[in-house]
C-alpha cells in the first residue's frame, strides 16, 4: 500500500494499491479518521483523525473476498509554542548587532516579524536572529513551523530608545544684575538623563553639575545658556536660553534752575535710563552744602511728585529763593545716580483779588466783566472761549455780535450780545512782568431768546363724544411756560401751564393750541385739529356660497368694507373660522349641519347692527356595493367584466393591480379588463359634486405559467459510466418538470418530478429541466456538464540547484478540481502547500526527485519528476588578528583576513560597540588605552549561511610616552636619568651624535646637549632639557651650567656642575646695560627672581678668573 504513514493530524491524505480490473476495495481508517473519496476504487482519500493505528483494504469481486492489505500509520502534529524570546527588551533606537533567540527544537523552522522599521540582519528562520533596530517600539513575534502546519506564536515586546528630548524651556531669570549670586536655572528633570550646561563668558556656575538644576553667579555681559542632554543612546538637542545684564540707572538729562514770582507755581524734571527707576526728590536751604529728601507735601511751598521725575511746587515765598533741588534716581540694579542741583529764585508777582462773575442776558442785551488784582504795573488781557473753556484767545479787535471794549483793562465790555454767543467763557490775564502771570477764573455768558415753537403736539386726533381722560403734549423744555386752549364744549381738567395736559371732549371738533413763552417773551404757538367720531352702520348683505358641501373647506363670505370698522364673525356648530376674522372677509370650512353666519360690526365708538346668512349642508356618495367578477383568472385573459350596483349622479373611478389593462368602463359602474401577471385589488371610488366616497374592493389573484426552475443541483463533472448520479430542483406545489440529458447520458428514474436519477455518458452537454402547469410551460432551467476523465501530467517549475538550509518554492499550473501529492528527497521537508499546486520546501543535502502526482474526483494522473541538486552551505568569516598595542599618539590600521566574503563583501566597523565606519580596512585615529574594535561580515556568496559574520573583540593597548629624561653632570660626564639602554644624545648645533646611546656621556666640545629616551615598547619621550656644558674653567676642569625654566615669568633656577674653592661671580644686567644682580654664589644651584622686573631680555655673566660665560635669559612668556 501506498501512501504517507506519518500524517498531519487533521490532514488529507492519499492511499492506494496497484488497480487490478473487475476487483472492488473495501478500506478502513484508525478510530477518528473519515474516508472522503474513491469508495470501492483502489485509490481513496482519507481525512487523518487525532490518533494512529492500521488502514486495511480487502479485495473482491464476483468470487468473494481476498486477503486484506495494512499500512500502519502514526500522527503528526503541528511545533508548540515557542519558550520565551531572549533579547535586549529596550535597545538603543537604530542599534545593530541586535540578538533575539527562542531554545530550538529540531525540524521546526522559526518565521520572525519586527516593529516597522526594524530590519533582520542575520538568523532566516533559525531559532536566533540578529536585527537593526528602528525608531519604533513594537513587539518582536516568532512563528513555529513544520511539515504539518504552524504552532503558537511566542511575542516579545521592545521598546526603543533614543537620544534625548530637546530639554523643556529653560526657567530662571532671563535679566539680572552684574554678579547677582545664587541664580538658578532649571529645566524639567528625565530619568536617566545628563546635563552638560554652558554659561556665557564671565559667568560661573556654582553648583548643580550636571543635574538638571543649577546655580550660578552672573558675569558682566549677557549671552545665552545652553543645556545638552546625553544618555546611554549619545547626546540630544540643546536646549538655550538667552540672558541679558540689566544696566544701574544714569541720569541723561539734570533739572534746569527756575525764576517765578511770590505764590507762583513751578516745577523741576529729571530724565535717566535703567530699570525699574525709582525717585526721592532733596532740598537743600544752605545753598547746596547739605540735602534732606522731601517726604511730605508741607507749605510754603506745597510739594508734589516728590517721588516721581518730575517734582512739582505750588505757593511759592520769598523765603524759598536760593533752594536747591536734586533728585536721587534708584533702578533694580546698584548703584543709584544723582542729578545736579538746581537753584530756585522767587520774585514778586500779579495776584487776582476778584474774579469775573457769570451773566444772563437776552438777545442784543449789553453787559460786562469785571477783574481785581494785586501788584504793581499791573497790564490786562481778556481771553475768550468758544468751545466750552477747552482753550482760550486774546481778544484784540472790537468786532461784532457782540462789540468788545476795554479788552486790556479791569472791565470788558459788551454791546449787542447775540444767542450765538451763549456759552461764551471770558477770563483775564493779569501781567507785571515777573512770572508767573495771574490767570482769572473763566466767567460763562448766558444768552436767552423767545422759545422756539413747541414740537407737535400728541394725543388722539379722532375722539368720541364726552370721552374723559384724553392727554395731549409737547416736548419739555427747561424754563418753558406752556399756555393750552382747547374746541368749544371741551374743559381742561389738569397740566394747564405745562407741557402735558388732560381733557374731556365735547361734541364737535375744532383745534388744540400751545403756545410757549419765557422771560424774554412768547414764541410761535403749536395746534392739532381734533374731530369727533360716531359707531357703526349695519354691513352689506352676507355673499358667499349658501349650500356647501359636508366638510368643505376654503368656503368664503364677506361683506362690504368699511374703513375703522371691525367685523365679528360667528358661525353654525361644528364650521371653523380658518382666517379672517375681524376683517370684512373671512375663509372657513363647512361642518355637517346648516345654520346661521353673523357678522357684528364694531368701532371705537362702539358695535352696529348684525348681518345674517342662512346655509345648509350638501352630502358625499356612500360606498359602492359589491364588486362581481372573476377573482382568480389566467394571466393575460382579456374580455374580463367587473361592476357595481349603478347609483344616478355617481361617477366610478376604478384601478386595477399592477400590469392589468382597464380596456372599457371607466367612470361608469362596469369596467371590462384584460388580466396582468399580479394578484393585488381591483378598487372603485364613487364621486360627486362634493367629493370622493368610501371606496370598494375585490382581491384578484391571477394564475399564471411556472416560474423558471432553482439552480439544477448535481455533480457538474461526473465520472464517466457513473450510475446513480442526482439532479434537482426545488419542488413547486402544481408544477410538472420535464427534464432532458446529453446523449449517451440515461435518466434511470424521476422524469417528471422535481429530481431524477442518471447513469451518466460520455460527451458533455446540459441537463434541462422544463416547468408546466395548467396555464402552460415555463423558462427551463439548464446546467452544463461534463464528463469527467484523469488528469494530465503537470510540469514542475522551480530551482534546481538550491542551497542547503534554505526555502525554495516549486509549482505546477493548477487545473480546477485537482489536488496534488508532493514527496521531496530524503532530508528535503515540505513546509507548506502540501494538496496545493504549489509547495514550500526547506532544502535537504541529498540529491533526488521532487515528485507530484496530481488527482480528481476521477482518480490519479500520472506522475511528474524534477531533479535537484542541493548545494553545501558555506560560513563566512572575518578575522582581525592579535590584539594591537601602540605608543601614545600614534594611530593602528586594522586589516581583517575574510574567508567566504563572496565578490563583494561589506565590512562594518565598530569601536566600543558604535557604528564608526564600513569599508574593507579601517584606521583608528588617536586610540585609547582599552578601546575594542570589532568588525561585522556581510557576505554576498552563494549559499552563504548565515549570510554575517562578526569578529573577535580586538583589545587595543595604548603604551603611555616615557618621562622626558632629566641630564646631571659629574666632573665632565653628563647622565641621563634613564640608565641602561635606550638613550640618544643631542648637540643643538648639529643634531644627533652617533652611537651616542649610553646613559651617560662626555662631550668633547663646549655646547647645549640634551638627550631623548626610548623605552621597551618602542615609545619616544620629549627631548630634556638643554645643558650647556663647558668644558674647563680655573685650574682647567670640566665645568657646565642649567638654567630652567628659560623663558620665565618670575624665577630661574642655576645649576653649575660644582663650584670651585675660589668662588665664581655671577653679574645680571637688563637691556639698557643696568645691574639687576652681582653676587658670588655659595651654592652650586641657586635661584634668581625677576618677578618684579620689566619682562624683556636679560644677560647672565659667570665670572671665573679670566673667563667669562654669558647666558641670556628671557623674562615673561
Amino acid at each position: 500500500m501506498s501512501g504517507n504513514s506519518a500524517p498531519c493530524q487533521g490532514g488529507s491524505e492519499n492511499y492506494s494499491v496497484t488497480n487490478v480490473s473487475g476487483v472492488s476495495y473495501a478500506w478502513t481508517f484508525p478510530s477518528g479518521w473519515s474516508q472522503t473519496g474513491g469508495g470501492t476504487t483502489n485509490s481513496v482519500t482519507a481525512a487523518v483523525g487525532t490518533t494512529g493505528g492500521t488502514i486495511t483494504v480487502t479485495p473482491s469481486n464476483a468470487c468473494g473476498s481476498g486477503t486484506p492489505r495494512t499500512l500502519t500509520v502514526s500522527i503528526s502534529t503541528a511545533p508548540a509554542q515557542p519558550s520565551a524570546i531572549s533579547g535586549s527588551s529596550a535597545p538603543c533606537q537604530n542599534a545593530t548587532g541586535l540578538t533575539y533567540s527562542v531554545t530550538n527544537v529540531s525540524g521546526v523552522t522559526y518565521n520572525w516579524t519586527l516593529p516597522s522599521g526594524w530590519t533582520q540582519t542575520a538568523g532566516g528562520t533559525t531559532n536566533s536572529i540578529t536585527v537593526t533596530a528602528g525608531s519604533a517600539s513594537g513587539n518582536i513575534t516568532v512563528t513555529p513551523s513544520n511539515t504539518c502546519g504552524t504552532g503558537a506564536v511566542q511575542t516579545f515586546a521592545v521598546t526603543t530608545t533614543s537620544v534625548p528630548a530637546q530639554p523643556s524651556a529653560i526657567s530662571g531669570n532671563t535679566s539680572t544684575c552684574s554678579g547677582t549670586t545664587g541664580l538658578s536655572y532649571s529645566v524639567t528633570n528625565v530619568s536617566g538623563v545628563t546635563y552638560n550646561w554652558t554659561l556665557p563668558s564671565g559667568w560661573t556656575q556654582n553648583g548643580g553639575g550636571t543635574t538638571n538644576t543649577i546655580t550660578a553667579t552672573a558675569g558682566t555681559s549677557g549671552g545665552t545658556i545652553s543645556v545638552m542632554p546625553s544618555n546611554s543612546c549619545g547626546s540630544g538637542t540643546a536646549q538655550n536660553l538667552t540672558v541679558s545684564i540689566t544696566a544701574s540707572p544714569a541720569v541723561s538729562s539734570n533739572p534746569s534752575n527756575s525764576t517765578i514770582g511770590v505764590g507762583g507755581n513751578t516745577s523741576f524734571s529729571v530724565t535717566a535710563t535703567g530699570a525699574g527707576l525709582t525717585y526721592q526728590w532733596q532740598v537743600s536751604t544752605d545753598g547746596g552744602s547739605t540735602y534732606n529728601n522731601i517726604t511730605a507735601a508741607g507749605s510754603n511751598p506745597a510739594y508734589s511728585g516728590w517721588t516721581t521725575a518730575t517734582l512739582s511746587l505750588s505757593g511759592v515765598v520769598a523765603l524759598n529763593s536760593g533752594n536747591y533741588y536734586r533728585c536721587i534716581v534708584s533702578g533694580t540694579c546698584s548703584p543709584s545716580a544723582t542729578s545736579t542741583g538746581a537753584m530756585l529764585t522767587v520774585d514778586g508777582s500779579p495776584a487776582i483779588t476778584s474774579h469775573p462773575s457769570a451773566v444772563t442776558i437776552c438777545d442784543g442785551d449789553n453787559t460786562s466783566f469785571t477783574v481785581t488784582a494785586s501788584g504793581s504795573g499791573l497790564t490786562y488781557q481778556w481771553q475768550l472761549s468758544t468751545d466750552g473753556g477747552s482753550t482760550f484767545n486774546n481778544i484784540t479787535a472790537a468786532g461784532s455780535n457782540p462789540t468788545y471794549a476795554g479788552y486790556t483793562s479791569s472791565t470788558l465790555n459788551l454791546t449787542a450780545a447775540a444767542i450765538s454767543n451763549n456759552g461764551y467763557q471770558y477770563r483775564c490775564v493779569v501781567d507785571n512782568g515777573v512770572p508767573p502771570v495771574a490767570t482769572s477764573n473763566a466767567a460763562i455768558l448766558t444768552v436767552n431768546n423767545v422759545p422756539a415753537q413747541p414740537s407737535a403736539i400728541t394725543g388722539t386726533s379722532s375722539t368720541c363724544q364726552g370721552v374723559t381722560g384724553l392727554v395731549y403734549s409737547v416736548t419739555d423744555v427747561s424754563g418753558i411756560n406752556y399756555t393750552w386752549s382747547v374746541p368749544a364744549g371741551w374743559s381742561i381738567t389738569a397740566g394747564q401751564g405745562t407741557n402735558s395736559i388732560t381733557a374731556t371732549s365735547g361734541s364737535s371738533g375744532g383745534t388744540i393750541s400751545v403756545t410757549p413763552s419765557n422771560s424774554c417773551g412768547s414764541g410761535t404757538a403749536q395746534t392739532m385739529t381734533v374731530s369727533m367720531s360716531s359707531g357703526p352702520a349695519q354691513p352689506s348683505a352676507i355673499s358667499g356660497n349658501s349650500s356647501p358641501c359636508e366638510s368643505e373647506t376654503g368656503v368664503t363670505y364677506s361683506v362690504t368694507n368699511v374703513a375703522g370698522v371691525t367685523y365679528t364673525w360667528s358661525l353654525p356648530a361644528g364650521w371653523s373660522i380658518t382666517s379672517g376674522q375681524g376683517s370684512n372677509s373671512i375663509t372657513a370650512d363647512a361642518g355637517s349641519s346648516g345654520g346661521t353666519i353673523t357678522v357684528t360690526p364694531s368701532n371705537s365708538c362702539g358695535d352696529g347692527t348684525a348681518q345674517t346668512l342662512t346655509v345648509s349642508i350638501a352630502p358625499l356618495p356612500s360606498q359602492p356595493s359589491a364588486i362581481t367578477g372573476n377573482s382568480a383568472p389566467c394571466s393575460g385573459i382579456t374580455g374580463l367584466v367587473y361592476s357595481v350596483t349603478n347609483v344616478s349622479g355617481i361617477t366610478y373611478s376604478w384601478s386595477v393591480p399592477s400590469g392589468w389593462t382597464i380596456t372599457s368602463g371607466q367612470g361608469t359602474n362596469s369596467i371590462t379588463a384584460t388580466a396582468g401577471a399580479v394578484s393585488g385589488y381591483i378598487t372603485v371610488i364613487p364621486s360627486n359634486s362634493c367629493g370622493t366616497g368610501t371606496s370598494q374592493t375585490l382581491l384578484v389573484s391571477p394564475g399564471t405559467v411556472p416560474s423558471q426552475p432553482s439552480a439544477v443541483s448535481g455533480d457538474a463533472a461526473p465520472c464517466s459510466g457513473t450510475p446513480g448520479i442526482v439532479y434537482s430542483v426545488t419542488n413547486t406545489a402544481g408544477v410538472t418538470y420535464t427534464w432532458t440529458v446529453p446523449s449517451d447520458w440515461t435518466i434511470t428514474s424521476g422524469q417528471n418530478t422535481n429530481s431524477i436519477t442518471v447513469t451518466v455518458g460520455s460527451v458533455a452537454g446540459s441537463i434541462t429541466v422544463t416547468p408546466s402547469n395548467s396555464c402552460g410551460s415555463g423558462s427551463a432551467q439548464t446546467l452544463a456538464v461534463t464528463a469527467g476523465s484523469l488528469p494530465a501530467q503537470p510540469a514542475i517549475s522551480g530551482n534546481t540547484m538550491p542551497c542547503v538550509g534554505s526555502t525554495e518554492l516549486y509549482s505546477v499550473t493548477s487545473v480546477a478540481g485537482e489536488i496534488y501529492n508532493w514527496t521531496v528527497p530524503s532530508g528535503s521537508v515540505i513546509a507548506s502547500g502540501q494538496g496545493t499546486s504549489s509547495i514550500t520546501v526547506t532544502i535537504g543535502s541529498t540529491n533526488g526527485n521532487i515528485t507530484v502526482v496530481p488527482q480528481n474526483t476521477c482518480g490519479l494522473g500520472t506522475y511528474q519528476n524534477l531533479a535537484i541538486s542541493p548545494s553545501t552551505l558555506v560560513v563566512p568569516a572575518i578575522d582581525l588578528g592579535m590584539d594591537p598595542s601602540v605608543c601614545d599618539g600614534s594611530s593602528i590600521t586594522f586589516v581583517p583576513a575574510v574567508s567566504n566574503g563572496g565578490s563583494n563583501p561589506i565590512i562594518a566597523w565598530y569601536l566600543n560597540g558604535t557604528n564608526v565606519f564600513t569599508g574593507p580596512t579601517y584606521t583608528l585615529i588617536s586610540p585609547v588605552d582599552g578601546d575594542e574594535v570589532q568588525a561585522v561580515l556581510t557576505s554576498n556568496a552563494s549559499c552563504a549561511s548565515p549570510s554575517s559574520a562578526t569578529s573577535g573583540v580586538a583589545t587595543v593597548t595604548v603604551f603611555p610616552l616615557p618621562a622626558s629624561p632629566v641630564i646631571t653632570q659629574s666632573n665632565d660626564t653628563l647622565y641621563s636619568s634613564y640608565t641602561g639602554f635606550g638613550n640618544q644624545w643631542y648637540i643643538t648645533t648639529s643634531g644627533l651624535i652617533p652611537g651616542a646611546t649610553d646613559y651617560y656621556y662626555v662631550p668633547p666640545v663646549d655646547g647645549d646637549y640634551y638627550v631623548v629616551y626610548v623605552d621597551l615598547n618602542g615609545c619616544i619621550s620629549a627631548p630634556s632639557a638643554t645643558v650647556n656644558y663647558i668644558i674647563d674653567y680655573i685650574g682647567e676642569e670640566p665645568f657646565s651650567v642649567s638654567v630652567y625654566p628659560n623663558p620665565s615669568d618670575k624665577i630661574f633656577n642655576v645649576a653649575f656642575s660644582s663650584l670651585p674653592a675660589n668662588g665664581i661671580e655671577v653679574k645680571i644686567v637688563n637691556s639698557l646695560g643696568e645691574m639687576v644682580y652681582d653676587f658670588v654664589p655659595d651654592n652650586a644651584y641657586f635661584k634668581i627672581d625677576l618677578g618684579t622686573r620689566a619682562d624683556g631680555i636679560y644677560l647672565m655673566s659667570i665670572i671665573a678668573g679670566d673667563d667669562v660665560y654669558t647666558i641670556r635669559l628671557v623674562k615673561g612668556n
